[in-house]
């Protein structure tokens, strides 16, 4: 088997170790034309590479030489999260070990002698998988992202649909009922098929109140949980697994109730602001959002491109929007057609100062990724961290 390792990285770097580990030969420099696999890294356009061979991920590769049992998780939001609470609905009762998108290279993670991998999964990482199979999907929801890398949402759908195109009888795909475009995809699986829902009574998990109810027992949620939709979402998708598993009930609702959400997602810094510098979409971004009123939105970064009608859906959250970044005219003038009042500005920093002197609630939800004006969202998150305590001490000093 002919292997080249096109290009470095940090999924690149893990596909190097695990292949090390297990004495299997790889090029880093093309030394022919001619390959029998190409592994890129997810972001690398698939068009860039001129070697011939088929072209995949270090996913796919680890998938193809060991075939682990793989818990895998996708979405247009929500996915880090859900990855997260899987994670540690399965330490529970297995040895588990998380990886992926999250962050942990594929084949840093790998070891022959251990059960579980729950693997968060990019679109650009399913999009360069062929034989990958979890034994259990979960497909959160889909919406218009991606489109500087994938093209056309038909692209993006059909990157998203790997997580099950190869699953069988004998797999499991877990999905947002709510989502047409995943209910869609969801009917043409093979995979036994568990739903979830917000509404619809008939799913496999369904919110009421207060609980999630399953077909097995009613999970008893905390207000903070409640308080965001798309916590809810992740929660059901996460007690589905743990029920798959076997894992007891009492410690499946003890671990989400105890669960931390990820930094910067929608981390709350004061009584009325709100870090959400993981936000790089507008679903993500809406799926928070929902249980506020009267908004001061801090918004900005990369322009993708992608279609901006769903932030029609934030309108009735959000009194008036603070625009930054490379993405802040082309979103100026969407909101501009909808007269819907907002300022603009050159960078974060004097958007947060304007918006933090509002006494309203103020939400930083870039809904674009970061990479026009920082390195990550932690950058992009840690900075406006700073703004709302340097804020705080100047109004304390005020007063």
């Amino acid at each position: 088997m002919d292997i080249l390792i096109y290009k470095g990285g940090i999924s690149n770097n893990g596909a190097i170790d695990f292949l090390n580990k297990n004495k299997i030969k790889y090029d880093t420099i093309p030394i022919k034309q001619r390959y029998d696999y190409i592994v890129k890294p997810p972001g690398v356009l698939k068009e860039k590479i001129t070697i011939e061979g088929k072209i995949i991920c270090d996913i796919e590769l680890i998938y193809m030489l060991k075939e682990p049992f793989i818990v895998g998780i996708t979405g247009s939001a929500g996915k880090t999260t859900t990855t997260m609470l899987v994670n540690e609905i399965l330490n529970n009762k297995y040895s588990v070990k998380i990886a992926g998108n999250i962050g942990v290279p594929f084949g840093d993670a790998y070891e022959d002698n251990n059960s579980i991998y729950v693997l968060e999964l990019s679109s650009f990482e399913l999009d360069s998988c062929i034989s990958l199979k979890p034994r259990i999907s979960i497909l959160l929801n889909i919406s218009n992202a991606h489109l500087d890398y994938h093209k056309t949402m038909s692209n993006y759908i059909e990157a998203k649909r790997k997580i099950t195109s190869n699953q069988n009888e004998y797999d499991f795909l877990i999905y947002n009922y709510d989502d047409l475009i995943v209910r869609g995809i969801a009917g043409e699986s093979r995979a036994i098929k568990r739903s979830f829902s917000l509404i619809n009574k008939k799913a496999d998990a369904y919110f009421f109140k207060n609980r999630i109810i399953t077909n097995n027992h009613n999970y008893f949620l905390k207000d903070e949980i409640i308080k965001f939709e798309g916590d809810i979402c992740n929660a059901m998708a996460a007690i589905l697994v743990g029920e798959l598993t076997g894992v007891d009930y009492n410690k499946i609702e003890k671990t989400i109730n105890n669960m931390e959400k990820p930094k910067y997602r929608m981390e709350q810094i004061f009584p009325n602001v709100y870090n959400d510098a993981k936000s790089t979409n507008i679903l993500s971004t809406l799926k928070q959002i929902k249980s506020f009123r009267n908004v001061q939105l801090i918004c900005g970064g990369y322009d993708r491109g992608n279609n901006l009608d769903m932030m029609k859906e934030l309108f009735p959250y959000v009194e008036k929007f603070y625009l930054y970044g490379a993405n802040s005219k082309r979103v100026a003038s969407f909101l501009d057609e909808h007269h819907i009042p907002y300022h603009l500005f050159d960078t974060l920093r004097d958007a947060s100062k304007e918006a933090l002197a509002s006494s309203k609630t103020v939400i930083l939800s870039p809904m674009a990724p970061s990479y026009d004006q920082y390195s990550s969202y932690t950058e992009r998150g840690e900075e406006f961290e700073r703004l709302a305590i340097e804020n705080k001490k100047g109004a304390v000093k005020k007063t």
